[in-house]
């Protein structure tokens, strides 16, 4: 009779592991098909705002600024329900105005999107990171030293607790932080 019970306890165990082991594999599924969607609608959506300048807008000679300007623009109408996607699409179009050398206008971009990430992703996810470090860039390309070096330090923080001390992300954020020293 003890025998019989202990095995019951067994499979009860092996069960509930079980039961675990395919919740987290659902969620995790879950995750990875959300990602692989905003990472498609993010595609899109830079296809479709660099494909399709308006002659009777912009004239014969369109610059890539207006373009930027005009997606930015757009976002706050067609991702309103979708924060996760507009924060990483601010993070893109951010990141295209500092290749652009346009600092300031990347400020701006990066500001409200790592503002959504953090609201929508959390502090410490990477995507939120990347945002930061993004950010930190464009401080530093607008002279804006003092915010730089605050959220710099703030981004290599968080991402030492979550990636390690030597992980590249991590690494980056430390050479920032140099670079803003």
């Amino acid at each position: 009779e003890v025998l019989a019970s202990d095995r019951l306890t067994e499979t009860q165990a092996a069960k509930a592991e079980t039961d675990g082991a395919l919740a987290e594999s659902e969620q995790a599924r879950k995750k990875e098909e959300e990602a692989r969607e905003q990472a498609e609608a993010v595609s899109k959506y830079l296809v479709e705002a660099f494909r399709s300048p308006d002659p009777t807008l912009d004239g014969r000679e369109i610059k890539v600024m207006n373009l930027l300007d005009r997606a930015v623009a757009k976002l706050d109408t067609e991702f309103a329900g979708s924060p996760k996607t507009k924060g990483r699409l601010l993070d893109a179009l951010g990141q295209t105005y500092q290749g652009l050398g346009l600092p300031a206008k990347a400020v701006e971009a990066l500001e409200k999107a790592r503002a959504i990430l953090q609201e929508s992703h959390g502090p410490e996810d990477a995507a939120t990171l990347a945002s930061m470090n993004h950010l930190v860039e464009a401080c530093l390309g607008t002279g804006r030293v003092r915010d730089a070096l605050a959220l710099c330090d703030e981004t290599l923080k968080l991402r030492k607790a979550t990636l390690g001390p030597d992980h590249a992300d991590t690494l980056d954020s430390m050479c920032n932080l140099a670079v803003a020293y």
